[in-house]
């Protein structure tokens, strides 16, 4: 199972010279849904100045921890219910994709 990390994480990110902060769950690169990615986040201590100033990443590009955020019941509930629903689409665009390939 995909193991997500709660909001308010803070991590580095390979390839990126800011701590970033995430934002949210499951999102898609703008014009491009054949992955999911993993969270969205935003410049660490800054926080959300804007959609334009955030960033779309998986947690295998996740370098350091540097602050777990809050986490309790019904988050960990939700972030579950969230890691299911990217395995399936992930698996459904695997799916496709070897459908694809095949013809």
């Amino acid at each position: 199972m995909k193991t997500l990390l709660p909001l308010g994480t803070v991590v580095s990110i390979k390839g990126v010279d800011h701590r970033v902060m995430v934002l949210g769950y499951a999102r898609f690169k703008e014009g491009d849904t054949s992955h999911v990615y993993d969270y969205i986040g935003c410049y660490f201590p800054e926080g959300f100045v804007g959609g334009d100033k955030t960033m779309i990443f998986d947690h295998s590009m996740i370098e350091s921890l540097y602050y777990l955020g809050y986490n309790n019941e019904e988050s960990a509930q939700f972030i579950t219910k969230v890691a299911d629903t990217i395995e399936k689409v992930e698996n459904q665009s695997a799916q496709a994709a070897a459908v694809t390939g095949a013809q």
